[in-house]
């Protein structure tokens, strides 16, 4: 999870909550992600230019993106796509 918001809230106030990893680490996550547009756009583009290649199953309140890999995303079977998609029809986050 990557929060961007007011000052004091931190990922460690929320229960189970882990810091996202930069690019490299990125090809172990599993699981739920959760992240703001600002992080993924703005304040850490570099640092989560690994997510944008895949789609989110969920926006909330318009700024926090969800995402959910059944596989790591840099693994053989989770390869990342040539294009940018929207957001995914189904329940995990996909390449197109």
């Amino acid at each position: 999870m990557l929060y961007f918001g007011p000052r004091g809230v931190t990922t460690a106030a929320i229960p189970g909550a882990r810091t996202l990893p930069a690019a490299r680490a990125a090809q172990q996550v599993t699981g739920w992600v959760a992240v703001s547009v600002t992080a993924v756009n703005s304040t850490n583009r570099a640092q989560l230019s690994w997510l944008r290649p895949w789609c989110p199953v969920r926006v909330l309140d318009g700024s926090i993106l969800v995402y959910r890999f059944r596989v790591p995303p840099g693994s053989a079977t989770g390869s990342v796509p040539a294009s940018v998609p929207g957001l995914c029809s189904g329940t995990w986050s996909v390449a197109g």
